[in-house]
C-alpha cells in the first residue's frame, strides 16, 4: 500500500483551498501564500523550528 503522502499529495494545500478549486487557475501570489503557511509551522522532527528556519540555517 502506497504511504499516506503519495495517496494524498495536495492533502494540505486542500485545507486552505475549497476542493472544487483548481490550483492551476489561482494567481501565484495566492499560490505563494499557501504554501507560506505548511512551511511557517514548526516540525518537531527539526528540533520545532520551521522548514523555512531549517533552510536558512542550512544556507549559511
Amino acid at each position: 500500500m502506497a504511504a499516506r503522502h503519495e495517496r494524498e499529495p495536495d492533502r494540505l494545500p486542500r485545507q486552505y483551498l475549497p476542493e472544487d478549486t483548481s490550483m492551476g487557475r489561482l494567481p501565484q501570489d495566492d499560490l505563494d501564500a499557501i504554501a507560506l503557511k505548511p512551511n511557517s509551522r514548526p516540525r518537531g522532527t527539526l528540533g520545532f523550528d520551521t522548514p523555512a528556519d531549517a533552510l536558512t540555517a542550512l544556507l549559511r
